[in-house]
């Protein structure tokens, strides 16, 4: 497997996989289609808060080019990762 150190998305997807994989270890009569919509349901909470975040990083002086030139970090990233939060606390961790 490849390291995924500096890929938040990556880890992202990584944990959502684990998370459903340890859900039908937990139950053997649950369905794969079950698995895959919780993974759709969790992949859309977290496409929803990142683009609310993004949102509010668009108003912010220090967005420049989809970077926070506060932090340094690439909003795509960092605003989908549920615990990271704004370096001015314009949004929290959820």
């Amino acid at each position: 497997m490849y390291p995924l150190n500096n890929c938040p998305g990556g880890v992202m997807v990584a944990t959502l996989v684990l998370e459903a994989s340890a859900e039908r270890r937990g139950s053997s009569s649950l369905p794969w289609g079950t698995i895959m919509n919780t993974l759709e349901e969790k992949y859309i909470k977290i496409k929803n808060m990142a683009a609310r975040r993004i949102e509010i990083c668009k108003t912010c002086e220090y967005f420049y080019l989809h970077t926070c030139r506060k932090c340094g970090c690439l909003l795509a990233a960092k605003t989908r990762i549920k615990s990271s939060a704004c370096p001015l606390e314009k949004w929290m961790p959820e």
